[in-house]
């Protein structure tokens, strides 16, 4: 990835299995580029990194835009290595990357320390984290690539980092009553 600050951090393995959804605007007139002569560069971005989806738009896109969207879908490590080959070809003007979420994760998701701290520390255009009434919900980011991988990076591990906690603290409550269920049943 192009980087400003020295690229993005390391995925830990949890982080790295999630599937997700990754969009890379570029400059239409730099799809060729991108695709290669006789499809030779797309071939070797999608043998690097060949466990994802990789579509580009049809030769009949849109010409009154000025950006084209090729899309990445997969496990993240994945999809942000292929983001990078991309984006070695061809700067990558934006991202919008779509994670998807379980129903239960929105209470986790919704809370201060992914809401509002993770956009007041990583620089994203856009940062939408679902509600309770949402049928999909999902945590959708836009903005540059290495700031989307960062900001990615915080949300899942604020997610597990919660997740941890509130499963140690259901374990401390089942020690507490068997303890319990010992002390107060012993001799009789």
């Amino acid at each position: 990835m192009h980087s400003h600050r020295g690229g993005p951090p390391m995925m830990d393995a949890l982080m790295s299995e999630r599937l997700i959804k990754l969009e890379l605007d570029i400059q239409k007139e730099k799809m060729g580029k991108l695709i290669g002569t006789q499809g030779k560069t797309i071939q070797a971005i999608q043998q690097r990194a060949h466990n994802i989806q990789l579509r580009t738009p049809s030769k009949e896109a849109d010409d009154d835009h000025k950006f084209v969207s090729v899309v990445l879908q997969g496990r993240a490590v994945d999809v942000f290595r292929c983001a990078e080959l991309v984006d070695q070809v061809v700067n990558i003007c934006l991202s919008v990357l779509t994670l998807p979420c379980l129903p239960k994760d929105v209470a986790t998701l919704q809370r201060d320390s992914i809401r509002t701290s993770i956009p007041q520390e990583v620089p994203v255009d856009t940062y939408k984290i679902p509600r309770k009434t949402d049928k999909q919900p999902r945590v959708v980011m836009e903005g540059y690539l290495e700031d989307v991988c960062t900001a990615y990076q915080r949300v899942v591990g604020e997610v597990d980092r919660v997740m941890r906690e509130q499963a140690e603290a259901r374990d401390m409550e089942k020690l507490k009553a068997i303890s319990a269920m010992r002390m107060g049943g012993g001799d009789e």
